[in-house]
């Protein structure tokens, strides 16, 4: 069932470390002028997680799903991760909406949206290695245990844009932007 039309669901995917978050934050100024927005995800975590979100708790969670203020959402490394329903709103009235979510999510979205955008973004095992230990979250073994899992890439219908994020930030920010420019639906 299509509960949207009009803007393009950009939804940005890949392994943990590989700059997802960093990406969108940095590339925020270019997009915005551009009819773009960037709703702050649900996650059942605290506010000093080192992202920006909306910490709730399990059962409001829960009840934010139930009454339809959680579109999309899903559960990955023991917290729960949600879309704000005010994206169906946003994307009707033409914006574009970009976010981090779970690559399990695609199916769904693709189901559900009609103009939508998977930008797939990948890096050197290396320097995602990295960028998990600089984000702390994780001791060692987390960050190994994590190195480890093989994550499938999305299915290609068509709507996957690769971006390789292996450049410095401010460099890769332009060329994210431009990508996702470039990959608006008419």
């Amino acid at each position: 069932m299509v509960t949207a039309s009009g803007g393009t669901l950009f939804l940005v995917v890949g392994p943990s470390g590989v700059g997802k978050d960093a990406l969108i934050r940095a590339a925020h100024r270019r997009l915005l002028p551009h009819g773009f927005v960037f709703p702050r995800r649900w996650i059942t975590a605290s506010h000093d997680r080192g992202e920006d979100h909306i910490p709730v708790s399990c059962a409001d969670f829960d009840e934010a799903v139930a009454r339809g203020f959680i579109d999309l959402n899903w559960a990955a490394h023991g917290l729960r991760y949600g879309i704000p329903a005010t994206v169906r709103d946003d994307l009707s009235g033409g914006l574009h909406v970009i976010i981090n979510v779970s690559r399990s999510l695609i199916l769904e979205a693709r189901a559900r949206f009609p103009r939508v955008r998977v930008v797939h973004v990948t890096a050197a095992k290396e320097l995602v290695r990295l960028r998990l230990l600089q984000r702390a979250r994780e001791d060692a073994d987390g960050i190994e245990e994590r190195m480890q899992r093989s994550a499938p890439s999305p299915a290609d219908q068509g709507d996957v844009v690769p971006f390789s994020n292996h450049l410095p930030l401010p460099e890769s920010a332009d060329r994210f932007a431009q990508t996702i420019l470039a990959a608006r639906c008419c």
